[in-house]
C-alpha cells in the first residue's frame, strides 16, 4: 500500500498535544499543498523535494 502526502499530514494533525491555535494554523498552511499534492505517494514528494 502507498502512503501518500495527505496520510503523512492527517497523522501529524492527529498527535496528541497541539494547541487549538497550533492546529489551525497548521491547518492553513497545509491546506494548499494537500488540494494540490495530497494524493502523492510520499516516496515521490521526498524525491521532488530532496533530489
Amino acid at each position: 500500500m502507498t502512503t501518500t502526502l495527505a496520510q503523512v499530514a492527517t497523522a501529524f494533525l492527529s498527535r496528541d498535544g497541539l494547541a487549538a491555535s497550533t492546529l489551525k494554523s497548521y491547518e492553513l498552511t497545509l491546506l494548499s499543498l494537500l488540494k494540490e499534492h495530497g494524493s502523492l505517494p510520499i516516496e515521490l514528494v521526498g524525491r521532488i523535494l530532496f533530489g
